[in-house]
C-alpha cells in the first residue's frame, strides 16, 4: 500500500486503542495520532523515490507529511501546555537516546530492500524499545500502526519477486503476500478512505470522551491537519501513478 495509506490507517488505529484503554485526555489523543501515524509509516522507510522518468515521489513526500505532523504535535503540546513534550524532556538522556537509536535504525532501513529488514520482527523489536526510551507510553500506539501496516501489505503481490519477510534476516520461500491487491490501485484507494473515515469518526467519540473544550478546539486541530495533509500526498501521488498506469498501457 501506499504510505499515505498507511499513515492515516496507522493513526486511525491508534486513537481506536485510545478510546478503549486511554484517559480520554489530549495528551492521550496526541499521543494516539502522531505515534500511530509513525508507526504506521516506519516499515516503509526502506521505499526509494525515483525522479526520473517515470517519476514516482510518494516516499518523500509522506515523509515529510509525517514529520509535519509531528512538529506541528510538539508546537501544539508546548503551546498549549499538555504536557508530552515536556515528559519527554524529562527522561533526559533516555529520550536522547532513544531518539537517536530510532533514527539510526531508520538510516539502516533505508539502504536495504523493500519489505526485509523494516518489515521485520527484528525492526519492530529495536525500534520499540527505542520508543520505549523516549516515552514508555508511546509503545502501545506504535505498535498499532506498525502491525497495521504489516497487515496491510500482506495483502499486497510480491515485490522484486518476494512478499514481506517477518524473520529476516532469515528468509523463508518467497516471505508472505496474499496477492490480493496491488500498491496504488484500486484496493488502496479503498483502504485509504476507510482509515480516514476511521480516524474520524474515532476522533470524534474520542472527542466526546474528553470534556474539556480546550482541549477539544487544540486536539481538533490535529483532526484537520491530518487529513488536509494526506490529501494533498494522495493527489499528488495519484497524479504520478495515473502517469505510470498510461506508460505501462493499463490506461
Amino acid at each position: 500500500m501506499m504510505g499515505y495509506t498507511h499513515a492515516v490507517m496507522g493513526a486511525a488505529g491508534a486513537v481506536t486503542l485510545a478510546i478503549f484503554g486511554g484517559k480520554g485526555t489530549p495528551e492521550q489523543y496526541f499521543l494516539a495520532t502522531i505515534v500511530g501515524t509513525i508507526g504506521g509509516i516506519a516499515a516503509d522507510f526502506d521505499v526509494k523515490d525515483n525522479f526520473e522518468n517515470p517519476k514516482v515521489t510518494e516516499a518523500i513526500r509522506t515523509k515529510i507529511a509525517t514529520l509535519g505532523i509531528l512538529v506541528l504535535g510538539v508546537i501544539l503540546d508546548i503551546v498549549f501546555n499538555m504536557g508530552s513534550f515536556a515528559n519527554i524532556v524529562s527522561r533526559q538522556s533516555f529520550a536522547l537516546y532513544g531518539a537517536i537509536s530510532f533514527c539510526f535504525l531508520l538510516l539502516i532501513g533505508f539502504f536495504t530492500k523493500h519489505r526485509t529488514f523494516t518489515h521485520s520482527l527484528l525492526f519492530y523489536i529495536l525500534t520499540s524499545i527505542c520508543v520505549y526510551l523516549i516515552y514508555p507510553n508511546a509503545v502501545v500506539y506504535y505498535s498499532v500502526g506498525y502491525f497495521l501496516h504489516i497487515v496491510l501489505d500482506v495483502l499486497n503481490f510480491k515485490v522484486h519477486g518476494h512478499g514481506i519477510w517477518l524473520l529476516f534476516p532469515i528468509k523463508i520461500g518467497k516471505g508472505i503476500a496474499l496477492g490480493l491487491c496491488k500498491s496504488g490501485r484500486t484496493g488502496n484507494k479503498v483502504l485509504y478512505f476507510v482509515g480516514l473515515s476511521g480516524f474520524i469518526v474515532s476522533s470524534v467519540v474520542y472527542f466526546w470522551v474528553m470534556n474539556d473544550v480546550k482541549s477539544i478546539i487544540v486536539s481538533s486541530i490535529l483532526l484537520v491537519y491530518i487529513p488536509l495533509v494526506l490529501h494533498f500526498v494522495r493527489i499528488k501521488s495519484e497524479k504520478e501513478q495515473r502517469h505510470i498506469m498510461h506508460i505501462n498501457g493499463e490506461i
